[in-house]
């Protein structure tokens, strides 16, 4: 496997690792809220966690660059 899809994966999986820990702190929120306010948090809390986590993803992607591309020798000579 080449370092470009390497990187992609681990880019791909620190994304889903993100998004599992938000879930987890949003359910633990909800199940220690006692106000509509507190679930409101949660919620928003949430809702941001999920935003960082596709900006980092998306930050990482752009840095990351397009995939390489491989040149056919046989086909150029032609």
């Amino acid at each position: 496997m080449s370092t470009y899809h390497e990187a992609r994966l681990a880019i791909n999986q620190a994304f889903k690792s993100a998004v599992t820990s938000a879930q987890a702190i949003y359910q633990s929120a909800r199940a220690q809220a006692t106000s509509i306010a507190a679930l409101s948090t949660a919620r928003a809390a949430y809702v941001l966690a999920l935003t960082q986590a596709v900006a980092a993803r998306d930050a990482a992607l752009v840095n990351l660059g397009r995939p390489p591309t491989f040149s056919h020798s046989r086909s150029s000579q032609r």
